[in-house]
């Protein structure tokens, strides 16, 4: 893959960015290498990011666009495209091997699959309950990390593009308590429902925050489609099946038509 650019001077002109006092931010192409390299891709790229720690790492991931030179090379057999799971693979390695904190790792898939940079509805659905490690290497509760923080930020970082009138959609849950901030800092020891409950109260009222600050430029709601539904989540978190998954879907799908 032609870049451009050799690996010394990539090494060469990020260490004159540093040295210079810039912050830069890194954009990582996931299947860029092509089938059968993307280990050795992510390695080495890995290698560069904690050399020289960027501010931002953006995920985005390969696609080949009609009449490039990419479709050409994998029309003449000299490119072979890495699968959907090949690339998540690749992604999961990335974040194994990276060994810097201070930074936002940031999955922009979106922004090279989409023809418009313009999104209507952010859906933020990430849940953690039940969790081996407990305690985030910044010592945050990882049930804060990944339900309440996460989500905000992304939301966050995608508002740029999010339309005139567009919606974000926080899923909540039945399980609420009240939030005790010294919990969310200090990585306090709490059973699993207790976090989980302070978490996702937490992330109602980020929500409620950023709609006054959004004003009439969005709507923000926070929503629980149904408790117990059949999610992984619940499955290990309770050893039962759980309820129908497309009840949950049909609640936030009717939330997204009003």
């Amino acid at each position: 893959m032609n870049k451009g650019f050799t690996k010394a001077e990539a090494y060469e002109n990020i260490a004159k960015l540093k040295e210079a006092g810039f912050e830069w931010d890194a954009i990582v192409m996931l299947g860029v290498a092509g089938k059968g390299n993307g280990e050795i891709h992510i390695r080495e790229t890995a290698k560069l990011l904690n050399t020289y720690p960027p501010y931002l790492v953006s995920i985005m991931t390969t696609s080949i666009a009609d009449d490039t030179p990419l479709e050409k090379m994998r029309n003449d057999g000299d490119f072979v495209e890495c699968t959907e799971r090949e690339k998540i693979e690749e992604e999961k390695l990335l974040l194994e091997l990276l060994e810097f904190d201070d930074a936002y790792f940031f999955g922009g898939h979106m922004y090279n699959l989409i023809s418009q940079k313009q999104i209507d509805i952010i859906i933020n659905n990430a849940g953690v309950f039940v969790a081996d490690d407990t305690i985030t290497k910044e010592n945050l509760y990882v049930r804060f990390a990944v339900n309440t923080i996460s989500p905000y930020i992304l939301t966050k970082l995608l508002l740029p593009i999010l339309s005139e009138k567009g919606r974000v959609v926080n899923v909540s849950s039945a399980a609420q308590t009240d939030v005790d901030l010294n919990d969310m800092k200090t990585g306090a020891k709490l059973y699993h429902d207790m976090a989980y409950a302070q978490s996702k109260l937490a992330i109602i009222m980020r929500g409620m925050e950023m709609a006054q600050d959004l004003g009439e430029n969005a709507v923000v709601v926070s929503i629980n489609p149904k408790s117990f539904l059949g999610s992984k989540m619940v499955k290990e978190a309770y050893g039962r099946q759980g309820y129908d998954l497309s009840f949950g879907a049909n609640i936030l799908h009717l939330q997204l038509l009003c």
